[in-house]
């Protein structure tokens, strides 16, 4: 049986030794360009290099996130980026763009890829497509089930997530932060609009609800049934997130997920204990959930009360004075912990007492003092949300060390050799000549002692073979000597670089791009009245996203099925919008990408044109990265790509995955925030959209695209049939009159 691979998180050097130190057997990491947590710390390209070295030789595989989309003018850098790590040996890259996944294929084919979880990947159908792409990995989306991924059957690894932060959002399809504060997701610099309050209203009424914070879900936590996901035997890799915490949260959550599932492999039970759970809430939680793996109800899902870390129970505060705060324990306090009052107030406990006197902690039961730095005037309880005790002990965790064997071969007559393997590499060092003792012969049991001394070193000897002669001499300084040599060959080995030749750029401007598209426009529609409006104005198509309504009108060759973006399993429909990488498997007589798609480069475009007739643009992109593309694109192919540009309606910000099947959706939903804007909702049966409070109207600037754009799109939600026909006439009237 092969073992899952535990996979954990590191932002700097300190969370990456204490990753591997606790059992990792992989870790990810992000560089200083390209990677999904902009704010981390991350890894300058010497500390990248010091990362391999750490990894390899204490056992551990090394990944580095290139996950981020990539604008035309950063393509070259970001290849070369692929390069330099390919060339320090990362054993894999973690990738979102398409563009750069279709480059790194052609300019670095050994490098290991890994489609990030901004990906989106639901179905069996994407994972062919990344297959068919070069990837050997696929990052699953979190909110598949356990029943969803035990279905999946392709030839491609399986990595899903098990414990941290959730996204409310199917990752990669939030433009949340990206169109409201110009801060993308899908850039590394996601605000975190999820972890903002907001009031429901329905039909114009503000719901009482008991909490604010309705996009906030909780940290997943699935230790207590790793053992039902490790039974699938499908999944490569247990993904911890975190690159953005301390080094006590990623090697305490490391240690325990290293030991549930070695008591796996070792056929014996692991269950969680109290205090290990205690420690994981002090570390960071809001609440725990076991997530869409196991189907977590709304409420398992969110905690809407708070967004920030809890902490774990504490006590009660039951007595209060000017000068001093007293605590029933319900868990051990320790000198420098952290705790929280009940109205939100914090302090460190530097000073604890028990009936007068000084205590260096106070156990669980008993009564104790803290002074009252914070003026507290109130009881209620108490948590404890800095655990100096664990951080202590995450300090003292000893240096992971690497197993190895080691061969002897000492033969009278013959040089005298030293082989050490860790199961991968090999290596061999052999130096003087082994001689006829003449008074003391060395003894097998003292060359396996010699070989033993490898303090220093990030290697401990799990088996030693001696092949020697009765009566060899070695002295023991050349036992040493030959031992040392063999060492420093297998970690040159483990860290050893990779050269290859790589001089890719963007071509240069040879001629004037010929700007001669005739442009079309596209209509996506939710209603049956906006569908007839639509018609009778004959564009060039319509897209329906009721899939009954198309049914009914899908003989017309102007009327496509727009499918929504996470899908199940496709069946045949001869013109189709996609929005995901499994529609590609699809084989329609039209099939065009909608937004959602990422097309953030020229690269990704022409990827998708193979497949696709049309290519809708990301939403993310400003009218100057148009219009680079655009031109990259002609200067690469000679030919303006057949691209669609929305123009009119609101976007999509979020897709969140949950039972909404009881909602009455006769009524009006909205999202509202702090500043007064209302988000419209859209259900249906497992999914709630999130729309743009604001609707996007650029028709009055199409004019500087004719010519360039093959398609502008309109996007209908709440219109009537009269207002639909009045947005599409004023895009007919200036494509006919610019």
């Amino acid at each position: 049986m092969k073992r899952v691979e535990l996979l954990a998180p590191a932002g700097d050097m300190d969370s990456l030794l204490a990753a591997v130190n606790n059992g990792a057997d992989a870790v990810y990491i992000g560089g200083k360009k390209f990677g999904a947590r902009k704010f981390a710390h991350n890894f300058d390209e010497q500390e990248l290099k010091e990362a391999i070295q750490v990894c390899h030789t204490h056992g551990a595989r090394l990944y580095v996130t290139v996950n981020t989309l990539i604008h035309d003018t950063e393509l070259e850098e970001a290849l070369q980026e692929l390069k330099f790590l390919y060339e320090i040996g990362v054993d894999a890259v973690i990738i979102q763009d398409i563009g750069l996944i279709r480059l790194a294929r052609k300019y670095l084919k050994d490098l290991e890829l890994h489609a990030s979880t901004q990906m989106h990947t639901t179905n069996e159908e994407a994972l062919q497509e990344l297959k068919e792409l070069g990837i050997k990995r696929a990052v699953l989306a979190r909110e598949m089930t356990k029943e969803e991924i035990a279905s999946l059957d392709k030839d491609l690894e399986l990595e899903v997530f098990v414990h941290g932060a959730l996204c409310v959002s199917y990752s990669g399809q939030c433009l949340f932060s990206s169109l409201v504060l110009n801060r993308s997701g899908n850039r590394g610099e996601c605000a975190g609009m999820c972890r903002l309050p907001y009031r429901l209203k329905v039909d114009g009424t503000v719901q009482k609800k008991e909490g604010s914070y309705l996009l906030s879900p909780k940290e997943l936590m699935t230790l207590p049934k790793l053992k039902e996901i490790l039974d699938l035997d499908k999944i490569s890799s247990f993904k911890i997130e975190g690159r953005m915490k301390n080094a006590t949260y990623v090697g305490y959550v490391t240690k325990l997920y290293r030991t549930a599932i070695d008591a796996y492999y070792n056929q014996k039970e692991y269950l969680l204990s109290t205090t290990e759970e205690n420690n994981l809430k002090s570390l960071f939680n809001r609440e725990f959930t076991l997530g869409h793996f196991f189907k977590d109800s709304k409420r398992n899902l969110m905690n809407p009360n708070s967004p920030n870390h809890l902490g774990s129970e504490l006590g009660k505060v039951t007595k209060v004075t000017k000068d001093k705060i007293q605590i029933l324990l319900t868990e051990d306090l320790y000198q420098e912990d952290g705790i929280r009052f009940a109205n939100g107030t914090g302090m460190v406990a530097n000073k604890i007492y028990q009936n007068g006197l000084l205590v260096r902690e106070g156990k669980t039961g008993s009564i104790v003092e803290v002074d009252n730095k914070v003026n507290l005037t109130e009881t209620g309880q108490v948590r404890k949300t800095y655990n100096a005790k664990l951080e202590k002990e995450m300090k003292e965790v000893p240096e992971r060390k690497q197993a190895i064997q080691i061969t002897v071969e000492a033969i009278i007559g013959k040089p005298l050799k030293v082989t050490v393997s860790d199961g991968t590499h090999t290596a061999m060092a052999s130096s003087y000549i082994v001689e006829k003792a003449k008074t003391a012969p060395v003894t097998k049991e003292r060359i396996a002692y010699q070989m033993e001394k490898l303090g220093g070193t990030s290697y401990v000897a799990t088996e030693i073979h001696v092949n020697s002669s009765p009566n060899a001499f070695i002295p023991i300084g050349n036992l040493n000597d030959v031992r040392r040599k063999a060492i420093d060959e297998l970690e040159r080995q483990e860290t050893k670089t990779k050269t290859v030749s790589l001089n890719w750029h963007l071509p240069k401007r040879t001629s004037k791009m010929v700007t001669n598209i005739e442009p079309t426009i596209s209509v996506s529609v939710k209603s049956k009245e906006q569908l007839e409006a639509v018609l009778s104005l004959e564009p060039d198509r319509v897209y329906v996203t009721d899939e009954k309504l198309y049914q009914k009108y899908r003989e017309r060759n102007d009327v496509y099925y727009r499918y929504p973006k996470v899908h199940p399993n496709y069946q045949e429909k001869e013109r189709v919008v996609i929005g995901e990488l499994g529609g590609f498997t699809n084989n329609p007589k039209e099939m065009i990408t909608d937004y959602s798609l990422n097309a953030y480069n020229h690269e990704t475009v022409h990827q998708y044109l193979k497949k696709a007739n049309l290519v809708g643009l990301s939403v993310e992109l400003t009218d100057g990265e148009i219009e680079t593309l655009l031109e990259t694109y002609y200067d690469v192919y000679g030919i303006l790509p057949a691209v669609e540009l929305l123009v009119y309606g609101r976007t999509e910000l979020m897709m969140i995955k949950n039972d909404f099947s009881e909602v009455d959706r006769k009524k009006k939903y909205e999202l509202e925030d702090r500043n007064h804007a209302c988000y419209p909702l859209e259900f249906h049966k497992d999914a709630m959209i999130l729309y743009h409070s604001k609707v996007k109207d650029e028709i009055d600037q199409v004019s500087k695209w004719l010519g360039k754009i093959r398609s502008f799109r309109i996007d209908l939600l709440e219109e009537d049939g009269e207002t639909a026909k009045k947005i599409v006439n004023r895009l007919k009237k200036i494509l006919l009159h610019p």
